[in-house]
C-alpha cells in the first residue's frame, strides 16, 4: 500500500488529541487563579477520558478493518506518548496548586501580623500669637504621641500621650505630660464593644476640634474651653459601636460611666471641675453619652448628654445637653456646636453655662491656577474660614444670679500642603461682659504650623 493511500484514522485520532490539548492551553479569562487552576484540572480529567475512549475505538475499528490493524501499533505508541506528557502536565499542575496554597497561607499569616502590629504616630502644633493686651509669644503648645494596635480580631487599644508646653515638667520652665486617652476595646459583636480606661469625653464637636493641627481654626472654640473643659478626659468604662441604617446613613454611639466633674467649678467656666485620675470627690458616678448620625462623608450630626453629682456630698446634679454638626458640600464647609450645662446650687436658681459656635469655610484653591499647588504638592488646598463664638456663664458662687459672657469673631486662612503639614493664620476680635472668660476685650493675630505623621 502506497504512502498516499495510508488510512486517515491515525491522523484523525492525533488531530482529536491536539484539539483537546489546544483547549487545555487556551488562555483562561482573567478570573481568580484558583478558578483557572480548577478549570485546567477539569480539562485534564476530560483529556484522560478522551484518551481511554480513543484506545477503545481503535481496538474496535482494528477488529473490523484489517487495514486499520496494520497501523494500530503506531497509533497506540503515539497515544502512550501523549498520555505520558499529559501525566507530567498533571503533576506540574498539582505542584502549582500546592505552591499557591502555601503562598496563600503565608499571605494570610502576613495579613494577621500586619493587623496585630503596633502603630506609632505623632502630631503637634506650633503657634505664634500677638495680642494687643499682652506680649507676643511663640508657643510650641503640644507634641502628642499616639500608640495603637489590634492584638486580636476582637481586641484593640488606643493611647495618646501629650507633652504640653513641656520645656520641663514640674520645674521652673513649666509644662506637663499627661495621658489624654488610653483605653482598650473588647468587641462583643459587630455593633457593640466594651471600652475601658482613660476616655476622651464625647461632649461637643470633638471629632472636628480635638486634634489641633486638623482643626480649621487655631484657637479652640470658646464653648470647648468654658462649657466643655477640653481636653476633658476621665476614667471609666462603657459601650461603643456603630451600625448601618441604610446604604447611605450610618449610626455610631458612645456611652460611658465615669467619675464626672467635681465641685471646683468656677464663676466663668467648668474647667476647674476636672478631677485627677483615680480619684472622685463623691460616690456618685456620671453618665455621658454621644449619638451620631452620618450621611457618607458629607454630613455628620451628633447629640450628647451628661448627668452626675458634682459636689462633695453627691447631692447637687450637673446636667448637660449638646448638639454638634459637620457638613461639607462641594467647596463649602459648615461646622458648629450648641452646648448647655446646668448646675444645681443650694438656696438659689441653677447656674447655667451655655454657648456654642458656628464656623463656615470655602475652598479657594479650586479657583486658583494649577501652578498654585506645584509639582511637589499637587493636592494642596487653600481654605478661607469665618467663625463666631459665644458663651454665657452664670457665677455659681453668687446667689444673686450674676453672670458674664464673651463672644469672638475669627477670620482665617488654612493652607494644607498635604494632610501631614498645615499652615494657618487667624485674626480674632474678642469682647467680654462682666468678667473675661478667656481673652476678654482683645484683638489678636495668630499663625500656626501643624503636623500629623
Amino acid at each position: 500500500m502506497s504512502q498516499s493511500h495510508r488510512s486517515p484514522i491515525p491522523v484523525v485520532i492525533i488531530a482529536g488529541l491536539l484539539s483537546v490539548l489546544t483547549g487545555t492551553a487556551t488562555a483562561a479569562p482573567p478570573d481568580a487563579v484558583e478558578q483557572r487552576l480548577d478549570r485546567l484540572e477539569a480539562r485534564w480529567d476530560h483529556l484522560e477520558a478522551e484518551l481511554v475512549a480513543m484506545r477503545a475505538a481503535l481496538e474496535r475499528v482494528g477488529a473490523i478493518d484489517p487495514k486499520v490493524a496494520t497501523v494500530a501499533p503506531e497509533v497506540t505508541q503515539r497515544l502512550s506518548a501523549v498520555e505520558d506528557y499529559a501525566n507530567s502536565l498533571n503533576g506540574e499542575l498539582g505542584d502549582v496548586k500546592a505552591t499557591l496554597a502555601a503562598q496563600d497561607q503565608m499571605l494570610n499569616a502576613q495579613s494577621v501580623a500586619d493587623a496585630q502590629r503596633l502603630s506609632l504616630s505623632s502630631y503637634g502644633n506650633f503657634v505664634a500669637a500677638d495680642r494687643n493686651n499682652g506680649n507676643s509669644v511663640f508657643d510650641a503648645e503640644s507634641f502628642e504621641i499616639v500608640l495603637s494596635g489590634q492584638p486580636h480580631d476582637r481586641i484593640g487599644f488606643f493611647s495618646e500621650l501629650e507633652f504640653e508646653r513641656a520645656a520641663t515638667v514640674g520645674a521652673d520652665r513649666g509644662g506637663e505630660v499627661l495621658v489624654e486617652q488610653a483605653y482598650v476595646d473588647f468587641a462583643l459583636s459587630d455593633a457593640i464593644a466594651l471600652r475601658s480606661g482613660v476616655l476622651l469625653m464625647p461632649f461637643g464637636n470633638v471629632a472636628a476640634d480635638h486634634y489641633a493641627p486638623l482643626r480649621d481654626m487655631i484657637s479652640k472654640p470658646l464653648s470647648s474651653f468654658a462649657i466643655v473643659p477640653s481636653d476633658w478626659t476621665d476614667n471609666g468604662f462603657g459601650l461603643v459601636g456603630d451600625a448601618s441604617l441604610s446604604d447611605t446613613w450610618h449610626f455610631n454611639y458612645e456611652a460611658y460611666l465615669v467619675a464626672g466633674l467635681g465641685q471646683n467649678i468656677g464663676p466663668q467656666s467648668l474647667r476647674g471641675g476636672r478631677q485627677g485620675f483615680g480619684v472622685d470627690n463623691n460616690s456618685d458616678k456620671a453618665l455621658i453619652a454621644h449619638f451620631g448620625f452620618s450621611h457618607g462623608d458629607n454630613v455628620r450630626v451628633g447629640f450628647a448628654g451628661y448627668r452626675g453629682a458634682y459636689d462633695d456630698a453627691g447631692n447637687r446634679q450637673l446636667t448637660g445637653f449638646g448638639l454638634d454638626w459637620n457638613i461639607q458640600q462641594s467647596a463649602f464647609k459648615v461646622a458648629g456646636e450648641l452646648l448647655r450645662m446646668q448646675a444645681q446650687r443650694p438656696g438659689g436658681m441653677d447656674a447655667v453655662y451655655w454657648g456654642g459656635y458656628l464656623r463656615t469655610g470655602y475652598e479657594l484653591s479650586r479657583w486658583l491656577p494649577v501652578a498654585f499647588s506645584g509639582e511637589s504638592f499637587p493636592d494642596a488646598k487653600l481654605f478661607a474660614f469665618y467663625q463666631y463664638d459665644y458663651v454665657d456663664a452664670d457665677d455659681i458662687t453668687s446667689l444673686l444670679g450674676a453672670s458674664t459672657s464673651e463672644w469672638q469673631h475669627s477670620f482665617g486662612f488654612r493652607y494644607e500642603a498635604t494632610r501631614n503639614w498645615i499652615f494657618k493664620v487667624n485674626y480674632e476680635i474678642s469682647r467680654a461682659g462682666r468678667l473675661p472668660i478667656r481673652n476678654g476685650d482683645s484683638r489678636a493675630i495668630l499663625a500656626a504650623i501643624g503636623y500629623v505623621f
